[in-house]
């Protein structure tokens, strides 16, 4: 999926098989020396707006697919001061091919004799054709890399390191990474995010599985490592051996140690009093508790909308004017193909839950962990 310039998907728009407005056409230009898209819609007759949207397959953000095919995500709804702007510019796209098409929709102020109120009545044009455009990357400017040096830092503080895609607002680049301080010695530190960072599944399919073999595994330390930190960033990240242990209360096997840049805590890290954390799993530890960014909402990270929270549960899970949500862990759940989490109060979740789990706001949050030098 893409995100960051978009709004939500309308799915409730449905092209009428017989309307007053036209299906409008378009043309693509690249801009921005061949790394962002300009719109350009021909004046459609009847239209007083239009949405835009547009498809990636695969791309940095995000590398699994809606219901098998590309994933459709709407742009913008050009209209401004009431009428219908007819050019969209993108800009600061990733390498790929995108392909785009445009709804067109003409509404109507009504009045209603027999309340007397005023209602919109809106109608929808057919989809446009579909057309494709490649964007290739940008050149990479010469600029000094950011120089790092946490030998100031203490457990508890708050650094930056690292950027990714947090405001949903791709625009305007990505942004830094923070991160809680966990344990430090003479060399390194050991940090977890503040926040959750993106939506993804534990595992893509419903099978047995464990850390080791896990497919967000995979993506946290190919598609996320590369993405989120620079070269020189990450020549600062240590790669570290992990003992996945089995679950203590189910007895589950937590598979094979591993070698890893980034990763998920596990069970025993989130009851580690020496990290800052509660030793028991079902206090309520402010510390565990974790909102999503803004993006990780729109990447599918469970929800406030999904469920009704009462005003003074919903004020004493709010860190940062965000409510706090469930997170994975590495370690296994209650059986072979469900993870241990973190519920939205700060406890833990032993049981689990479906390692498939993910998507329109029911899915689990990621909080990635690593151990990074003091200095670069």
């Amino acid at each position: 999926m893409l995100a960051g310039m978009f709004t939500t998907l309308k799915p409730e728009i449905e092209a009428n098989a017989a309307n007053s407005v036209a299906t409008p056409t378009f043309t693509l230009k690249r801009v921005n020396k061949g790394t962002g898209v300009k719109i350009i819609i021909n004046k459609t007759k009847g239209a007083t707006g239009y949405y835009i949207y547009m498809t990636k397959r695969d791309n940095a953000y995000s590398s699994y697919l809606y219901n098998g095919g590309e994933y459709e995500e709407e742009i913008a709804e050009v209209k401004k001061n009431g009428k219908a702007k007819r050019i969209y510019t993108i800009k600061g796209l990733q390498k790929g091919t995108y392909s785009f098409k445009v709804l067109a929709y003409a509404e109507e102020n009504i009045y209603d004799s027999a309340s007397g109120k005023v209602y919109t009545d809106t109608d929808y044009s057919d989809y446009s054709a579909v057309q494709s455009i490649y964007v290739k990357a940008a050149k990479k400017k010469s600029t000094t890399e950011k120089t790092y040096d946490f030998s100031k830092a203490k457990v508890g503080d708050i650094i930056k390191f690292g950027s990714y895609e947090q405001d949903d607002d791709m625009t305007n680049g990505k942004e830094e990474i923070e991160w809680i301080v966990l344990a430090k010695d003479s060399k390194r530190i050991f940090v977890m995010s503040k926040y959750s960072l993106d939506s993804l599944p534990y595992n893509s399919k419903k099978t047995d599985i464990t850390w080791e073999d896990c497919t967000l595994r995979k993506w946290l330390n190919d598609s996320f490592y590369k993405n989120a930190f620079t070269k020189k960033e990450r020549t600062m990240i240590n790669t570290v051996k992990l003992k996945n242990d089995d679950n203590p209360y189910y007895g589950i096997e937590g598979g094979n140690d591993t070698k890893d840049k980034i990763f998920l805590l596990s069970l025993g890290d989130i009851l580690n009093s020496s990290y800052g954390f509660d030793s028991d799993s079902s206090k309520y530890d402010i510390l565990r508790r974790c909102a999503p960014t803004a993006y990780a909402k729109i990447q599918g990270a469970w929800s406030s909308e999904m469920f009704y929270i009462d005003s003074f549960r919903e004020k004493s899970l709010t860190i940062d004017g965000e409510i706090s949500w469930w997170w994975w862990l590495r370690s296994p759940g209650g059986d072979t193909h469900s993870a241990a989490l973190v519920e939205m109060e700060g406890r833990l979740d032993k049981n689990g839950i479906s390692v498939t789990r993910s998507g329109n706001g029911f899915g689990l949050a990621i909080r990635p962990a690593l151990y990074i030098n003091i200095k670069s």
